[in-house]
Formats: structure tokens, sequence, C-alpha cells
């Protein structure tokens, strides 16, 4: 055969090739897709109403503002827990969005005055909580019993389980952090 035939053979079953590959894949990716809705749609659990009652709960407006303040302590409690060294203005800036404005001037003060020295690493998991006392749009002190994880400079691990009081005040219709104190630690390495 002569070249210019051979080359254009050869370029010809190149383009079929492609052709065939590019149609695989996008086909391939059309089935993933397809596989992704359908087990979107399998996990959909209807619950049945066992007991016939029709009337949907509906939570009083103590229950809501109670919950609410829970769950911005739990946030609180994880923000402000985890850091590196000493509590720093970035860590700041990622937890002022759940405190009043009063705390963040008080926390703001409380970073100058320490620096930030240490190279300990801190993450805190908040575990549970409970509220110690509640008033409706008002304030609250809630417990929040958090998991400390503490990596050192050196590289050593160990855990803690503390307490932290979170007191709130509801301010413009939103529950906000304004005071903090741990409790003692435990540590979970020895139990």
């Amino acid at each position: 055969m002569k070249k210019p035939i051979v080359i254009a053979i050869i370029v010809g079953v190149l383009i079929i090739a492609t052709a065939v590959i590019l149609a695989l894949i996008l086909t391939r990716n059309e089935q993933q897709s397809n596989q992704n809705t359908n087990t979107l749609n399998q996990n959909r659990v209807v619950i049945r109403n066992l007991n016939g009652n029709t009337n949907e709960p509906t939570l009083s407006e103590e229950d809501v503002q109670r919950n609410e303040a829970v769950r911005v302590a739990k946030i609180f409690a994880e923000r402000y827990g985890t850091y590196v060294g000493w509590f720093s203005e970035d860590d700041l800036d990622n937890t002022k969005d759940v405190m009043t404005d009063s705390f963040v001037t008080k926390v703001t003060k409380d970073i100058a005055a320490n620096g930030n020295t240490g190279t300990d690493r801190y993450q805190t998991l908040a575990l549970s909580a409970a509220v110690k006392s509640f008033t409706l749009s008002a304030s609250s002190t809630v417990d929040v019993s958090v998991l400390r994880n503490i990596t050192g400079s050196d590289g050593a691990k160990s855990s803690v389980t503390q307490t932290l009081t979170v007191g709130l005040q509801y301010v413009d219709g939103q529950w906000l952090a304004n005071t903090a104190q741990y409790g003692s630690a435990t540590n979970t390495n020895t139990l």
C-alpha cells in the first residue's frame, strides 16, 4: 500500500477509537447520575402515623427558644474551645457571630492581654447540653459537656472532658453567648 493510504487508515481508526471511548465515558457518567438519583429516592423514609393522630406536633415559643439556646450554646462551645495555643483573633472571627458585642469586647481584651505563645492544638466537640436556667426572650444558662482533644507541640495526644457553662442573652430575636466558664477537666486517657 502507499504511504498516504496507510496514514489515512491509521488516522481513521484513531478517530473512531476516540469517539467510542468518549461515548463510553458519557454514558457511564449518565448512568452514575441516574444511580445517584435512584439512591436518593430510595433513602427517603416514609413514617406511618400509627396512632391515627393527624395533627402535627407544634412546639410552644418557649420550647423553640429553649432548643435554639441549646443549639447556639453547643456551636459556641465547639468554636470557643477549638484553637492552637491561645484563643486568637482568627478564632474570635469564627465565633463572634454567636456572641454578644459585649462578650466579643471582653474576649478581645483577654486575647490582647494573653498573647498567643502556645503551640498546643485543641479540638473541642460538644457531647451534650442541659439547660440550667431559662427565661423566655431574655436569658439562659446552658451546661455543655465537651470532649477536648489536645495535641501537644511534641505530638503527644490527650483527651479531657469538661463542662462549659455558657450564659446566653436574647438579643434582637436571637440567642447569643454572653459568658463562658469551663469546669474542671477529667482526663479520659486514664478512664
